[in-house]
């Protein structure tokens, strides 16, 4: 299946701390203020981390114009079964996005040798159909984010997980599990029951297609019920069009906890207006990458 007073963030904005409190950047050697950091990985690269014993590879696109040593948020866009970080990037369009706004943006490879590329927890929706990796794959998303600080200042507070298919389970996962995570944006994907969540909300922006033959609307439907109730939003929701479709956005969620569900009408199992004359990519309808990044400069800043 296919699965110290601006820590600056993106597009010229800041967010203004108390004097002398931490930025929530990142350095090589972790917290503290980025300084002479090289800014030397421009444009999109090749990277290899060691989780584990084992050898993982991602692309990191760092925009030309970032001074490495202002935090940047980071975005990480995970693929689904069968596809590569390499497509990723092809698809959703997140490049050109991340040079406009201003942040890092890295497109990890599944697990090697592994039927399915990430480890997205246990009882998931869907499951008879779901090879999942045994692999580490939350130490991963550790190594790339340390990676990416020995070269960018990593804005530690602005760090965002989406992803399609299998990539979309594992962003589910990793919001659930992840406290450091500022939100999370899955599409075409599902989770498992939340019995194992970090404390506190979490922003979730989630699309589906309503004519999925994959991985059905249904899992996604329960999965949102599930970030609703953990998040403590009301059962009332205010739908506003889209290209393609309609967003459903929660109603009395909390600071940080907002919850939206994307639905795209006869869509298939594709990224939402993703590139021309790709696969698994719809370009006819909205943008879930542009509409990802609005969500989490508005709900989680």
């Amino acid at each position: 299946m296919i699965l110290l007073a601006a820590a600056c963030g993106s597009g010229g904005r800041s967010r203004q701390t108390d004097a002398g409190a931490d930025s929530g950047a990142a350095t090589p050697g972790g917290g503290g203020l980025c300084s002479g950091l090289p800014g030397a990985r421009r444009g999109t690269v090749m990277r290899t981390v060691d989780v584990g014993g084992v050898s993982r590879t991602f692309l990191v696109h760092e925009p030309q114009g970032l001074d490495p040593t202002a935090p940047a948020p980071l975005v990480l866009v995970h693929h689904g079964a069968g596809m590569s970080g390499q497509q990723m990037l092809d698809i959703t369009g997140y490049v050109a996005v991340a040079d406009r706004e201003g942040f890092v943006v890295a497109f990890p490879d599944g697990e090697p040798g592994s039927l399915g590329p990430w480890n997205v927890g246990t009882g998931v929706c869907g499951a008879g159909a779901l090879a999942t990796a045994s692999g580490d794959d939350l130490g991963f998303v550790d190594a790339m984010i340390r990676d990416v600080g020995t070269d960018q200042c990593v804005d530690q507070r602005h760090l965002f997980v989406t992803g399609f298919s299998m990539g979309g389970y594992f962003s589910h996962h990793v919001g659930c599990v992840r406290a450091d995570i500022a939100a999370v944006a899955p599409a075409s994907g599902a989770t498992h029951p939340f019995t194992d969540c970090a404390p506190g909300p979490k922003p979730v922006i989630i699309f589906h297609g309503t004519a999925d033959p994959l991985i059905t609307q249904s899992c996604d439907d329960t999965a949102r019920q599930q970030w609703v109730a953990r998040n403590g939003c009301g059962a009332g929701v205010d739908s506003r069009p889209v290209t393609g479709g309609h967003c459903e956005w929660s109603q009395g969620c909390p600071p940080h906890g907002q919850v939206v569900y994307c639905l795209f009408d006869g869509m298939g199992h594709v990224w939402a207006g993703g590139a021309a004359g790709q696969s698994f990519s719809d370009p006819n309808v909205a943008s879930a990458t542009e509409l990802a990044w609005s969500f989490f400069k508005s709900e989680a800043w």
